[in-house]
């Protein structure tokens, strides 16, 4: 999965860790993308 987000495996270690919150919107889009699906994002007031 690293490879297809052209991403280091650290930064996948990095998502898969639920208690660092330190990935970008990019990175979950990607990942996202990677695994055939769609990243959104939703604000209600």
């Amino acid at each position: 999965m690293a490879k297809k987000m052209h991403n280091r495996r650290v930064v996948l270690n990095r998502l898969l860790d639920v208690t660092d919150t330190s990935y970008t919107l990019t990175t979950l889009s990607c990942a996202a993308s990677v695994l055939g699906g769609k990243f959104r994002i939703k604000l209600t007031p």
